[in-house]
């Protein structure tokens, strides 16, 4: 899916949210780059921003889900953004819904399987807090997206940091990563991560693997 630059741009500009232009005209490029989105496609956000919602509505064969634990963001979005659906669940984390009721390792994301051609993960894994939630969501991960779906996955790891199960920041071992994408994610790229730089984070880009056993328990 090719997104005209300017007509973004200009988007953004209007919404004020300028600063992060840069940053979702590089990922919708690299998404066109190596067929990760098409018009048509249907888009799962996971931890929904202000930036994707905008940015896929200026294709409207986009079909967008937006979810988050944040109760806000999805109000205000739903506001914003009626044509797309949004999903909101009381799950617990200790800075987007510290009073959140539902179990973050047991939750289940309430969206229908196989559905995702691509499911976005910007800066999502870093406020998880623990390698027992990041597995959960993996699992759900699994469950929504299509067999040969699309992930675009964001990690803070260790080395080069700390690990840390703080939500503000939160810290995976290199291994614990491998371990959760391992064996049913084709990368495509990865790239950042190599710093102790505050927002540097292990940016990747994969595919669903055409067999393996994980979707396979998943479904």
């Amino acid at each position: 899916m090719k997104i005209d630059n300017e007509k973004l741009k200009s988007l953004f500009s209007k919404l004020g949210i300028s600063q992060k232009y840069g940053a979702t005209q590089w990922a919708l490029n690299l998404w066109d780059e190596f067929g990760a989105l098409e018009s048509g496609d249907t888009v799962v956000d996971l931890g929904c921003g202000e930036r994707f919602a905008p940015a896929m509505s200026l294709d409207p064969t986009i079909h967008y889900i937006g979810f988050d634990v944040n109760r806000d963001s999805v109000e205000k979005g739903s506001l914003n953004y009626p044509q797309y659906r949004w999903k909101h669940s009381n799950v617990r984390n200790e800075m987007y819904n510290p009073t959140g009721v539902i179990d973050p390792k047991t939750f289940q994301i309430p969206i229908e399987e196989n559905v995702a051609d691509l499911v976005i993960c910007a800066s999502l894994f870093s406020h998880l807090e623990t390698f027992e939630v990041a597995k959960n969501y993996i699992h759900e991960i699994q469950r929504i997206i299509k067999p040969d779906g699309h992930i675009w996955i964001s990690w803070f790891r260790s080395p080069p940091n700390e690990v840390c199960s703080d939500a503000k920041r939160t810290v995976f071992t290199e291994a614990e990563i491998i371990n959760m994408i391992g064996g049913w994610l084709d990368l495509k790229l990865t790239i950042g991560g190599m710093t102790e730089d505050y927002h540097n984070q292990w940016i990747m880009l994969g595919q669903v693997k055409s067999t393996n056993e994980f979707l396979a328990k998943a479904s």
